[in-house]
């Protein structure tokens, strides 16, 4: 079998309805991988994954040419060097404004308030902000979904609570994920990014309902599983 890995753009959102991706609160699918007809996948354990799930929100009239402070709905894990402990605030929150088009960057986030502030943008104005941040707040897991005749069998293979697998870099041994074994999956089955939150998940801006983007913007959204791919025999 060959060695792959699959990333955010291999995933696709699920969608309930009304609702871009998850359902708020409840365990509920917000992307999916399903394997091909004629291929068989299998997870591999030996490789660490890598996992980072942002929540969406979009303000409006926000005068981006100055630094500019908007309020979450959730929590955003807080993500630290692993070295200086020094909190990181870039790879916490991202934001894009409409008009101006241009990508800011958080600069200073007070987790008692949930206020997330940004850097001004050049040639900025008064305009809607679309805006990813690292939630805090929920559980995540990563399962398999395989059909039966009667009813979708899921089992989980990893889960974790959103503020653990966000807080993190995963740049170090100590900060690594991984499968706690490896797990097949045949042409038709699926591999879930499942989540458990308030709050809205989008891994992809172009995934956003009336955003238009064509391209993925959000840079701090990460999918990076390994797997094993071989024909079906």
């Amino acid at each position: 079998m060959e060695e792959k890995i699959l990333l955010t753009e291999d995933f696709e959102r699920h969608g309930y309805g009304s609702y871009v991706t998850n359902l708020p609160s409840i365990w509920s699918v917000a992307y999916y991988f399903e394997v091909p007809n004629g291929l068989i996948y299998k997870t591999d354990s030996a490789r660490p994954l890598k996992l980072k799930i942002t929540a969406y929100e979009k303000f409006t009239g926000i005068n981006t040419a100055l630094d500019f402070t908007v309020t979450a709905s959730n929590n955003v894990a807080i993500v630290r060097n692993p070295k200086s402990n020094q909190i990181e605030y870039e790879w916490m929150a991202i934001a894009r404004g409409r008009t101006s088009g241009k990508i800011t960057y958080l600069a200073s986030y007070d987790p008692s308030t949930k206020q997330m502030t940004f850097g001004a943008i050049a040639g900025g104005t008064t305009e809607d902000v679309d805006v990813f941040y690292l939630i805090a707040d929920g559980m995540m897991r990563l399962q398999i979904s395989a059909p039966a005749r009667a009813q979708t069998i899921t089992q989980t293979i990893f889960e974790a609570s959103l503020e653990a697998v966000n807080s993190t870099r995963q740049n170090t041994i100590n900060q690594l994920l991984k499968m706690p074994a490896d797990f097949e999956l045949r042409a038709g089955w699926k591999l879930e990014i499942a989540v458990n939150t308030p709050a809205t998940i989008i891994l992809d801006a172009r995934d956003i309902s009336d955003g238009n983007f064509t391209t993925n913007w959000n840079e701090l959204a990460i999918v990076s599983i390994p797997v094993y791919v071989g024909k079906e025999v």
